[in-house]
């Protein structure tokens, strides 16, 4: 399954993706093949994380998003898996990246329903490492290191993650935030399709309240004295959140919860994210934000590293910002799944009693803050266990290896998994 068939005639059989997450309605496919009640009630929590992912469906909100329409297709997309699997008689499903849109979701969850091998690559966000797991929960749970790990004061690193660190250190955004870094080429190819698509003369009708809302909240500039918790916003939809944000896929109530633990005198700081699409997010996002005491928005000028820096603690789902936080020597709130997770500095959030203590340690001075030396420990193991090479498109333009040695890189990982 994919936009296109690489494999020609080498493959047995071909699905579209966009056939599977978009063009598909009942009358679309028309096979015997109806999961029972058993499996739909076995799939209800993939169901209600499939409602939320169906947001990078439909490019317009002039398309039905209401939850009847989400319900049915819901249903469809179930049905069309169903019936691909059992015409099809796969013993093991492997993904390309974690599941996250609607249809490659419910194809991973029905698979474990119906005890059907299956897993998936993902590229970690450091250079050149990618790791194959079989739930979300397990991915970065191999990267917790094992009580027996080598103590040293020297972790030696191949160059590529020497290159990692001393970007960090040097407070160099993301690749993947510079917007110059495609060709020219791409860029005319996007415009063109945008000039055929009516949404991209309306967007401007229909992003209205919800720009008009942000822009309605006073801007907030910290000063030398400020005490407060930083917060940069996910873009949205995206995988980030969901499904690797889990229950917290829902920013403002992540923000509502930390505001709403926080000793008195210390505020929730929030960044918008710079290439959020307005329309993706309600006026009511804004609004119940702002009506919050202790949350104050920041202008899209202020810098994310200053704000990391004058912060007293850095909160984030999954976010590039809390491994960035880390290398500046800051306490960082997760309440997503990251491979960062497991370091000292990383309070893993569940409720907000856990979040007020850990913030009267963060204020004492007796929370244990990362090192350096963790940081490079961490990257070592990452290294000795992960795959070396990208299977993320993004990825390949900082990696260090050749196409074709990232091909075998991944031939191996494959045949390390079927093997096993």
């Amino acid at each position: 399954m994919g936009h296109t068939n690489y494999l020609g005639d080498k493959s047995d059989t071909f699905l579209h993706s966009k056939r599977a997450r978009k063009n598909c309605h009942f009358p679309d496919h028309d096979h015997k093949h109806v999961p029972s009640r058993q499996i739909i009630e076995s799939m209800r929590d993939s169901e209600a994380e499939v409602l939320k992912m169906m947001d990078r469906i439909y490019k317009s909100p002039f398309k039905p998003r209401q939850y009847e329409f989400r319900k049915r297709l819901y249903y469809s997309q179930l049905c069309m898996a169903y019936g691909f699997l059992k015409e099809h008689n796969f013993n093991r499903v492997i993904f390309s990246n974690i599941p996250h849109n609607s249809f490659d979701f419910i194809l991973f969850g029905l698979c474990k329903a119906l005890s059907i091998e299956t897993s998936f690559l993902y590229q970690l966000q450091v250079k050149d490492c990618f790791l194959h797991a079989y739930t979300l929960e397990e991915l970065y749970g191999q990267l917790a290191l094992p009580p027996q790990y080598d103590e040293s004061d020297e972790w030696e690193l191949p160059d590529f993650l020497e290159e990692e660190i001393q970007e960090r250190l040097g407070t160099k955004a993301p690749f993947y935030m510079n917007a110059n870094r495609f060709p020219l080429k791409d860029k005319l190819k996007v415009l063109r399709k945008k000039a055929f698509r009516i949404q991209t003369y309306t967007y401007p009708f229909y992003t209205f309240s919800s720009w008009f809302a942000y822009k309605r909240i006073p801007k907030y500039t910290p000063t030398p004295d400020s005490k407060f918790v930083y917060f940069a916003l996910h873009m949205q939809p995206e995988a980030t959140t969901s499904p690797m944000g889990g229950v917290f896929v829902d920013q403002y109530y992540v923000i509502l919860m930390i505001a709403r633990a926080l000793p008195e005198g210390v505020k929730v700081v929030v960044k918008e994210h710079p290439h959020q699409e307005m329309w993706q997010r309600t006026p009511d996002f804004y609004n119940i934000l702002k009506a919050e005491p202790n949350v104050e928005f920041v202008s899209l000028k202020q810098n994310s590293f200053e704000l990391i820096k004058q912060s007293i603690a850095v909160a984030t789902i999954t976010g590039t910002v809390g491994w960035e936080a880390l290398f500046l020597k800051k306490p960082v709130i997760l309440f997503g799944h990251i491979f960062y997770k497991h370091l000292p500095g990383v309070i893993n959030v569940n409720d907000t009693e856990s979040l007020a203590d850990a913030m009267t340690q963060i204020q004492s001075g007796d929370f244990k803050l990362c090192e350096l030396s963790d940081i490079r420990k961490l990257l070592h193991y990452t290294n000795e266990i992960a795959y070396h090479g990208a299977v993320d498109d993004d990825y390949f333009e900082i990696s260090h290896l050749s196409a074709e040695e990232n091909k075998i890189s991944v031939k191996q990982a494959l045949t390390d998994f079927i093997i096993h």
